[in-house]
């Protein structure tokens, strides 16, 4: 029941609500599990086969959404591998693994990757962006709003916010992984620095701009918010599970932050034009 659940969550979540009729982007919500699937296996018993496998097809099938991917997945490993560290050998081992696995894939995919290079150096890759601002693009306080339900309008698909909803019980388990004492210290610090990182890059320019290949995106924007619901999605599953039980104390601290989330969107409604009837 909680695969069940949880993978319904990302089937539903608000990216594919918004971006249901870009087929072409889909294919990357589909290999997304799979090539972190195929990381883990990489990470705990060496085997190289599925991550190789999955990372190539999707940089062959959609290079565009591929490149998100990879940066994810690079940000994945990385906190895998920190929380995980125990000697200097089997880091050094495990990184030497992802890093030839890497480049194995992408070695796989060059059969695609150089023709599309090339045809792109003569056009597209001239409209790189070089002049950016370190600069907020909206107070990121607003993007709360988008854990919401409805929270999407047509409005919303040439400029707004990140599309985040992911549901109500992925939330909370979320959240409640940076209050598991059975989850390490160091694993549950490392996760508040990749969830940082992604929050940033959900409404910092520059970090937006990298996600996005170096070139601002017409219409659709923050296309690789599919990622950060996937890695909130990631720590509830880890959260919730059969033997979970919350302390009372983790239960008084959730209700004080959706409190306070809702109040916020409540006393500033106006400024959440897709709450609008």
């Amino acid at each position: 029941m909680p695969v069940l659940a949880f993978s319904t969550s990302y089937a539903l979540m608000g990216w594919m609500i918004a971006n249901q009729l870009n087929l072409m982007w889909l294919d990357a919500i589909v290999i997304l599990p799979l090539v972190i699937w195929g990381l883990m296996q990489l990470m705990t018993i060496g085997r190289m086969r599925f991550y190789v496998g999955w990372l190539a097809a999707l940089l062959i099938i959609n290079y565009y959404m591929a490149y998100m991917v990879c940066l994810f997945t690079g940000l994945f490993f990385l906190w895998r591998w920190l929380a995980n560290w125990t000697t200097l050998r089997q880091g050094l081992i495990q990184l030497r693994r992802f890093i030839v696995s890497s480049l194995l894939a992408g070695g796989i995919a060059a059969v695609t990757l150089l023709p599309t290079w090339y045809a792109l150096s003569l056009s597209k890759t001239k409209y790189t962006q070089t002049d950016w601002s370190a600069k907020f693009e909206y107070f990121p306080t607003k993007m709360v709003a988008k854990f919401f339900l409805g929270s999407f309008n047509f409005n919303q698909m040439p400029k707004g916010t990140p599309n985040l909803f992911i549901g109500s019980i992925a939330i909370l388990g979320a959240l409640l992984f940076f209050m598991q004492k059975k989850q390490p210290r160091r694993t549950r610090w490392l996760a508040g620095g990749v969830t940082l990182i992604l929050a940033l890059s959900l409404c910092f320019e520059p970090l937006d701009l990298l996600w996005h290949g170096m070139q601002f995106p017409i219409w659709y924007p923050y296309r690789f918010s599919f990622v950060v619901s996937f890695w909130l999605i990631w720590l509830a599953a880890n959260t919730l599970q059969p033997d979970f039980s919350p302390k009372l104390w983790q239960i008084g601290i959730i209700t004080l932050i959706v409190g306070m989330v809702i109040a916020y969107v409540w006393l500033d409604l106006k400024q959440f034009s897709f709450f609008e009837p």
